[in-house]
């Protein structure tokens, strides 16, 4: 899986709802191939909430090290389980 995968399970104009982000910002980030840690936490409350399969911090960092390199300096821990 991708972060373009991910905004294409949401679509950009849910993703941009769920962050409060123009669509405009999702379509490139999507065409970047990257989600801001930042973003994170909201886009997996929100796949929870709309029953999403695959999108946890866990994915979400996997994919960043894919992506910039297992040493990114920026790239958050996974959060434990509460």
């Amino acid at each position: 899986m991708t972060f373009r995968d991910v905004i294409d399970k949401f679509t950009v104009t849910k993703l941009a709802e769920v962050l409060a982000l123009d669509e405009s910002h999702v379509r490139t980030m999507k065409t970047r191939n990257s989600i801001a840690p930042e973003h994170w936490s909201a886009i997996v409350a929100a796949a929870a909430q709309r029953g999403i399969a695959g999108v946890s911090h866990e994915t979400l960092l996997s994919m960043r090290r894919n992506r910039f390199g297992k040493t990114d300096p920026d790239a958050p821990r996974p959060q434990a389980a509460e």
